[in-house]
């Protein structure tokens, strides 16, 4: 699939999902990646560097409240950076301040079975959400967007997440920025990545 742009960019190869850091031309042109060998690979998705946070649930400056069990023992390849925080008490609850436009929470859907699972969501001191997936969880899933926020004026905000049901897998919260849509437009963070804070990316077609 070729891909046109008209930014400088990241390329992660359609196949082999390789990447290989570049810049595009300033006009718009079909972008390919090229290997350390300088042989050109297939034509690549492009996808452009914005500034989107990306925030673990293992970033210090997420304040949980109730019984969580450490993230650190938690989580595996699917999630951002292996982890996951799990809670199972009603009205346990994580704070997190943040200063931006927009806000989205992801999780897991997990075990496999029947589960009653909700959480709800509060935007500077007022409910602005709730989450109620299907009770029957017929294969786990990873990434799941949880909350998304309207647009925000720009400034200090504050983000509470309150289970409400048998169980909650919390994995990552999204923040976008002066000039980005909303958070929750922000592609999937590669797994593993080096830090908790990392640049959104966005494919460009």
């Amino acid at each position: 699939m070729n891909a046109y742009i008209c930014r400088f960019t990241a390329f992660v190869n359609a196949t082999s999902s390789s990447i290989a850091l570049a810049s595009c031309t300033s006009h718009c042109s079909v972008a390919y990646a090229v290997d350390a060998s300088l042989m050109v690979l297939a034509p690549t998705v492009c996808l452009a560097v914005l500034s989107c946070d990306v925030i673990d649930n293992s970033d210090p400056h997420i304040l949980y409240e109730g019984l969580w069990t450490p993230y650190t023992q938690l989580g595996s390849a699917e999630d951002h950076q292996g982890t996951l925080a799990f809670s199972n008490e009603s009205q346990a609850t994580a704070t997190f301040q943040f200063t931006g436009t927009s806000v989205a929470v992801y999780g897991a859907v997990k075990p496999v079975g029947m589960w009653q699972m909700q959480s709800v969501y509060f935007l500077d001191a007022l409910g602005n959400g709730t989450y109620q997936p299907n009770p029957v969880v017929s294969s786990e899933q990873h990434h799941v967007l949880f909350y998304a926020s309207h647009q925000l004026a720009y400034g200090p905000h504050t983000l509470v997440i309150e289970n409400e049901g048998e169980q909650f897998w919390f994995d990552y919260i999204v923040v976008g920025g002066q000039g980005d849509g909303p958070a929750s437009s922000c592609a999937t963070p590669l797994r593993y990545p080096p830090h908790s804070r990392s640049s959104r990316l966005q494919v460009l077609l």
